[in-house]
């Protein structure tokens, strides 16, 4: 099962904070703006783990030149932060891309669609990311048929 796969990374994970011996602010980082974009909800102890390893390590200087903490930094992280977003546009970019459906395939895929609830209101993901926005949506809601 994929959730409990990744819950049990999450919590390998959030042991090895508590591990480490001296904050290491630059991988925390990377690693907690990863596991937002790959899914794992801000509220989840992972990231609790997190800020305590980094504690009160000054991180970086926001724009109003107040020092900010790696604690602060993972605190405030979600699907729509800036640092998450960026490491998402890098890893999209760096890609390699696909040769698209032909008509006949995408007409025959297409010709089998069914949807529990026909009348409900269409979403069409056309594929330009890793279908987190799509993903996004649908915890938030079940009232749409979704395609992507």
């Amino acid at each position: 099962d994929d959730c409990a796969l990744f819950e049990s990374l999450a919590a390998q994970q959030a042991q090895e904070f508590a591990r480490w011996r001296k904050p290491q602010p630059l991988t925390t980082l990377q690693v907690c703006e990863r596991a937002i974009v790959a899914g794992l909800a801000p509220s989840h102890p992972f990231f609790d783990a997190a800020a305590a390893a980094l504690g009160d390590t000054v991180v970086t200087r926001g724009s109003s030149g107040r020092a900010l903490t790696g604690a602060a930094i993972v605190r405030s992280l979600a699907y729509g932060h800036e640092r998450p977003l960026r490491w998402l546009f890098r890893r999209a970019a760096s890609m390699d891309k696909v040769r698209p459906p032909s008509a006949t395939e995408s007409e025959r895929a297409l010709s089998g669609l069914r949807f529990d609830v026909p009348l409900r209101p269409l979403i069409v993901d056309l594929g330009c990311g890793f279908g987190t926005s799509l993903l996004t949506v649908l915890s938030r809601t079940d009232s749409f048929n979704v395609l992507g």
